[in-house]
């Protein structure tokens, strides 16, 4: 899960294992795999980079685990 931000200021949480695409036209939109939209103000490269921070943590914990 990831935090971003609505256009209006509420800070959200996404499930980014959800997300189907993002693109930036150019607020940021993301569309989940249900067809649902949201845009936030976070930048796509943010949404990315949060993304792969978030993905790191979750593999680091698992390989810890493995051993």
């Amino acid at each position: 899960m990831i935090k971003l931000t609505r256009l209006n200021g509420q800070v959200i949480t996404i499930n980014i294992d959800l997300v189907k695409y993002i693109e930036a036209n150019p607020d940021t939109r993301i569309v989940f795999i249900n067809n649902d939209m949201l845009i936030v103000r976070e930048k796509m490269d943010e949404v990315i980079e949060k993304t792969i921070k978030y993905k790191q943590e979750i593999f680091k914990n698992f390989t810890t685990l493995q051993h």
